[in-house]
């Protein structure tokens, strides 16, 4: 039996759970595990992260340029150009205004003791 606390990759960040009852197992898995599975648990080097993430990112633009020529040869009479600017119009719409740098800057000023604030601004 492992011991509770005992690491079960170099880094540390997963470890044995103390001893408890089922739903303490949950809550651990919850609030203390990572919840993205770090690279290290499958023996893998950091960045094979990074590999799969990039992957990933093809894949998904390889997607939208498929669907973009799909939707030059609908043949409604616009040109590939009129459809990507109408839909860029359409996404501008649905966007919140711009936030008001001076008013956030007035009201979160940037202190030692306030770290968040300069990552606010």
């Amino acid at each position: 039996m492992l011991k509770p606390n005992h690491k079960l990759v170099e880094s540390g960040k997963y470890q044995v759970p103390p001893l408890g009852d089922l739903s303490s197992y949950h809550d651990y898995i919850r609030d203390v595990m990572p919840a993205n599975d770090l690279t290290e648990v499958f023996g893998l080097h950091e960045n094979a992260e990074m590999t799969s993430a990039i992957g990933l990112t093809d894949g998904m633009l390889a997607t939208a340029l498929s669907l973009q020529e799909a939707a030059s040869s609908g043949g409604a009479g616009k040109s590939q150009d009129d459809i990507l600017n109408e839909i860029a119009a359409g996404i501008l719409t649905r966007l919140p205004t711009n936030l008001d740098m001076e008013a956030a800057a007035r009201k979160h000023p940037i202190k030692y003791e306030d770290s968040m604030n300069t990552v606010l601004q």
